[in-house]
């Protein structure tokens, strides 16, 4: 968790950075440095480490990003909203179902608490549908769109080549350096190698907001993933 938090902080530092040199649009600022700074770890990410590494990494991926996600379904996503409808920072971004599903796992999870069986069975249950259920929407997005105007916006492949290649490169070196257990090195990869999100196509949708720029960035970035992920997994794991 901590090293989680602290990848966390850092990306966001770089996504601050990185969306200045992109556009000067004060909303699209908002897009790539959520962008930068949070790829699809969460739906694209549990899906590639449970079926590469299996449950027992998954697990422990889930622990690492507890703070990506405490962060994504918090201050990250109201960040998405348009401004006419988020005029300022209020803290009831915080009390949402995925925001109180999140501490509540974190706080049974991390506690010598029992849950029934039927609890726990409807939950697993639950999770097998996650990762279908998120292509289906991926591609319900994208499908409102003309691809050819989402593929030729020529800054989102350079956009992409940072999210994929690298910002995690340059975080896996540091982990390595630093002479960190592989287990760690293992879930920051894949946390930090998956192409960028579609939060910036849903969220902005729902409040009238312009989804073009993040649509085009979800479409790049997922097909460019399927080279740039086994690469990146074979290099550097």
């Amino acid at each position: 968790m901590l090293y989680g938090a602290a990848i966390m902080l850092v990306s966001l530092l770089i996504g601050l950075f990185l969306a200045k040199l992109f556009t000067k649009d004060d909303y699209l600022k908002k897009i790539y440095r959520y962008s930068f700074a949070v790829d699809n770890f969460s739906f694209m990410g549990n899906a590639v480490v449970l079926g590469i590494f299996g449950e027992t990494v998954l697990f422990d991926y889930m622990i690492f990003t507890l703070p990506l996600n405490l962060y994504v379904y918090s201050y990250g996503t109201a960040s998405l909203i348009p401004q006419k409808e988020n005029k300022k920072f209020s803290f009831k971004v915080f009390v949402n179902p995925i925001f109180i599903a999140l501490l509540s796992g974190a706080v049974f999870g991390l506690l010598p608490i029992s849950l029934p069986k039927f609890v726990t069975a409807a939950v697993s249950s639950a999770g097998a549908c996650m990762s279908p259920l998120a292509m289906l929407l991926t591609g319900f997005v994208i499908g409102d769109y003309s691809l050819k105007k989402l593929a030729s916006k020529k800054k989102i492949y350079l956009a992409s080549i940072l999210r994929l290649i690298v910002i995690p490169l340059v975080f896996i070196l540091i982990l390595k350096a630093m002479r960190t257990d592989d287990a760690i090195i293992c879930v920051a990869l894949c946390a930090t190698a998956m192409p960028l999100g579609i939060n910036t196509v849903v969220f902005p949708a729902a409040y009238g907001g312009d989804t073009t720029e993040g649509a085009s960035m979800a479409l790049i970035s997922h097909l460019m993933s399927i080279i740039t992920i086994p690469i990146m997994f074979a290099v550097l794991l």
